[in-house]
């Protein structure tokens, strides 16, 4: 098997429940959530409009059990409870999502804590998932007679296979409260785009051709808890020990011995080694640059408009309408629905704007 280098080393994922001891919201506050909740229940919960909630703008959904509201962009999830519980579960909850976490952990955090001290008084946060992840350049396909780990085969789903035809495109080992998933992230974006990771590996050292394969560890809360993680500053702190433990004693990748029939004591492979290394990067985000994300959402963009566009000029020629009409016959459709293109582009500029920007800035 080649060599394999690793890129970078990141928390992709986190879920935080904050506790408040004083919700700052109105009943005119909460009057609004409700009124706009039920208005995107009636749109069938699109996802196409965004509402402003405390300066910044969100869809909203709506919730089930002890959370009332739900308010997601691309950045994050916050899901709100009605009241207060006296700490008998989060009141608040938090799923920060990878791009927001790409721009760096510590703002990351910065941003959503600051906006929520606006209308919540936190006494108190608690880290309940987190995933540690490195991407490496190259092929990460096991041998999985050199694999031993400690999730046992009576556990739920311990092990998994996925493929794409015969080709093998990733692992699944562990499941419910400790998971690992080593698979070719290069593949996966081709269906979820996500393109700015690409700039993101090329600044790590990509050279832009080889597959990229990511190792993610999923840890829920009981977890963490054996880890003593409660707070953000607990988790940066304590994630290079949490990497060396899940890589070198919870699942290793082994090199078979002839003289040693005890799988524990074969050595590391190589390809392992490069593995267990890579927690030396794990907080060193320098961040993928915000105006690289918004022009890969132009450039995917850029193509639906050109063969749009071409085909309402194709058959404009052919009814021999003048195509400097175009922009008119524009108006016309936004006037027949009781709107102007400014306030249309207006709209869309929220929901392609990210989430500690300021919208309307630019026009």
């Amino acid at each position: 098997m080649d060599s394999i280098k690793a890129l970078m080393s990141i928390i992709d994922t986190i879920h935080m429940g904050f506790y408040p001891s004083e919700f700052k919201l109105t009943e005119d506050d909460f009057k609004y959530l409700e009124e706009q909740k039920q208005l995107s229940k009636e749109s069938g919960f699109s996802g196409n409009d965004l509402i402003e909630f405390k300066g910044k703008y969100w869809h909203i959904t709506s919730a089930r059990k002890i959370y009332a509201y739900v308010l997601y962009n691309d950045d994050a999830t916050i899901k709100i409870a009605r009241k207060l519980s006296g700490g008998a579960y989060p009141e608040i909850f938090v799923e920060f999502r990878s791009r927001l976490l790409l721009g760096g952990l510590t703002d990351a955090y910065l941003i959503i804590r600051e906006w929520i001290e606006k209308w919540a008084v936190i006494s108190s946060e608690k880290v309940s998932r987190a995933d540690l992840t490195t991407d490496f350049q190259g092929d990460l396909r096991l041998d999985m007679d050199n694999v031993v780990m400690r999730c046992r085969k009576n556990d739920t789903n311990f092990e998994s296979l996925h493929r794409e035809g015969r080709r093998i495109t990733g692992y699944t080992f562990g499941s419910g409260e400790l998971m690992l998933r080593i698979y070719d992230k290069t593949q996966e974006l081709k269906k979820k785009g996500k393109q700015y990771i690409l700039a993101e590996w090329e600044k790590h050292g990509w050279d832009k051709e080889s597959e990229v394969w990511r190792v993610e560890y999923q840890m829920r809360r009981e977890v963490l808890k054996q880890f003593k993680i409660e707070t953000l500053q607990d988790l940066r702190t304590k994630a290079p020990d949490m990497w060396n433990y899940l890589t070198k004693e919870w699942f290793t990748v082994r090199q078979p011995s002839v003289t040693d029939s005890t799988r524990s004591r074969w050595s590391y492979t190589e390809l392992w080694e490069t593995v267990q290394e890579s927690f030396k990067s794990f907080g060193e985000l320098s961040g993928v640059v915000r105006e690289k994300i918004k022009q890969v959402t132009l450039e995917k963009l850029v193509p639906q408009m050109s063969g749009l566009v071409t085909s309402c000029m194709a058959l404009m020629v052919k009814k021999r309408i003048d195509i400097r009409e175009l922009l008119k016959i524009i108006e016309n459709d936004c006037d027949r629905k009781g709107k102007t293109i400014e306030t249309v582009v207006r709209s869309k500029l929220r929901r392609y704007a990210l989430f500690e920007e300021s919208y309307f800035e630019a026009i």
